[in-house]
């Protein structure tokens, strides 16, 4: 835990006048008290996290008694056995983006509380993806108010909205500005690919070197305060000699090449293989399919485990969440549930799927329709499924198994590299995360030795 992190939740808590052991302090937007922590209330943790995202970010604390509240601490060893995984594990596969947090005690009032803290995201608003339980309601947005959470309310997410807005228009005007006060011909545009500068005269290299220390903007991160610098050079620029050929350095890359790349099945050399490896540490997402890099690298999943460690970049969660999965101990789970008593028959037709799925508003029928569907055709399922059932679409490629994923794998990618072209941009915030961990489960079925 940071010096900054203990001291702000020291400054948060407060003592009774008088009492050693009983807190001043109530539950506000920032706090909210647990007596134990207890995984089965896993739900609603995460609904209280989900609502901190939303905005200011803040602490559970463990080892407080309610009315009053009384101090009493956590138990240590227990409390340290928490696996934070398993919370993780949890946590993203229930809500999108990706929570940013950390556990952690701190000796308090003479005792020893425990405490899951959750920042504020950068990307509001953070959604439910998934319904478990009476906490969680999927497509639900849940913010923190004065001592409870509850489901936002319309004013409180059009701010979210509109400072969403306000964040891209404060972004642009910076970089008009710049481009301004230097003059359009005096800006250029720098190819992160290549390493290649145009439109300021004759375009000239940057050093691999020089290049792997630029830190460049990422989308919907435009200043200091939320994201990366627009540009941030580390170390000294020096004159690059004996340069003979121009030489492709695999650089900016983003989701949409990691996804492509593995659904198109794009002939990557070993060290491009590796490249896209190590950006997928840096995603907000850790679901990208890594195994199609992991074998066109030529690595085995404990040799690609070890170069991720041995990079040490990216975002620390994601690159956490990244190690677990090569390392085999966060396999991607099925989303929601099929019933596999539904039969379509061996060879049914277009119209035939078409007309089961618009006879049922049951989202549990029309993924397992879709399910036997894909198992048997689906090259029928690619051909007739509408933008209504794309998402129990991409929940029933969860439930396929690994020979059926390895008989169809062509169809089946190039079927998610269509939906990725047509609906991915249509989808909501959980479907989207619904549509990666569907991709990278295809993945990890095909690639994954």
């Amino acid at each position: 835990m940071s010096a900054e992190l203990e001291s702000t939740l020291k400054r948060l808590l407060r003592l009774r006048e008088g009492q050693s052991c009983i807190l001043k302090t109530r539950e506000n937007t920032r706090i909210e008290f647990k007596q134990a922590f207890n995984f089965g209330s896993m739900p609603e943790y995460a609904r209280t996290m989900m609502a901190f995202a939303n905005t200011d970010g803040g602490f559970i604390v463990y080892g407080v008694r309610n009315q009053p509240h009384e101090i009493i601490g956590v138990n240590t060893a227990k409390f340290d056995a928490i696996d934070p995984a398993k919370i993780t594990s949890f946590l993203n596969s229930h809500c999108s983006p990706e929570l940013h947090w950390e556990m952690g005690t701190l000796e308090f009032g003479g005792a020893l509380l425990g405490f899951l803290y959750t920042e504020p995201h950068f990307r509001k608003p953070v959604v439910t993806t998934a319904t478990c339980g009476k906490e969680l309601k999927e497509a639900e947005i849940y913010y923190r108010y004065r001592g409870q959470t509850s489901t936002i309310r319309f004013p409180e997410l059009r701010l979210l909205i509109d400072a969403l807005l306000d964040q891209e228009r404060r972004g642009w005007l910076q970089h008009l500005s710049t481009i301004s006060k230097a003059g359009a011909m005096n800006v250029a545009i720098l190819d992160t690919l290549q390493g290649k500068l145009f439109g300021a005269g004759v375009p000239f290299l940057i050093d691999e070197g020089l290049l792997r220390q630029i830190k460049f903007i990422r989308k919907g991160q435009f200043t200091e305060a939320t994201g990366a610098p627009t540009l941030r050079l580390v170390g000294e620029v020096r004159t690059v000699s004996g340069v003979t050929t121009a030489q492709v350095v695999q650089r900016g890359i983003h989701y949409d090449d990691l996804l492509t790349a593995f659904l198109a099945s794009r002939p990557l050399s070993e060290e491009d293989a590796k490249s896209y490896l190590r950006e997928s540490c840096h995603q907000m997402s850790a679901y990208s399919p890594i195994f199609y890099f992991v074998r066109r690298a030529g690595l085995t999943p404990e040799q690609a485990a070890e170069f991720v460690q041995s990079e040490r970049c990216g975002l620390r969660n994601t690159r956490a969440t990244i190690l677990r999965r090569l390392q085999g101990n966060q396999l991607i789970q099925p989303m929601s549930t099929v019933d596999s008593s539904v039969d379509i028959g061996s060879r049914p037709s277009a119209s035939e799927i078409e007309k089961r799925l618009s006879g049922t508003k049951s989202l549990k029928m029309q993924r397992s329709i879709l399910w036997r569907a894909l198992q048997v055709s689906p090259d029928l399922v690619q051909s007739t499924v509408q933008s209504a059932h794309t998402k129990a679409l991409l929940e029933a490629i969860t439930h396929l198994d690994r020979p059926a994923c390895l008989i169809h794998a062509d169809t089946l990618k190039q079927m998610a590299l269509n939906l990725f072209g047509t609906e991915f941009q249509r989808l909501d915030g959980g479907a989207q995360s619904t549509f990666r961990k569907a991709a990278a489960f295809l993945d990890e079925e095909i690639n994954k030795s």
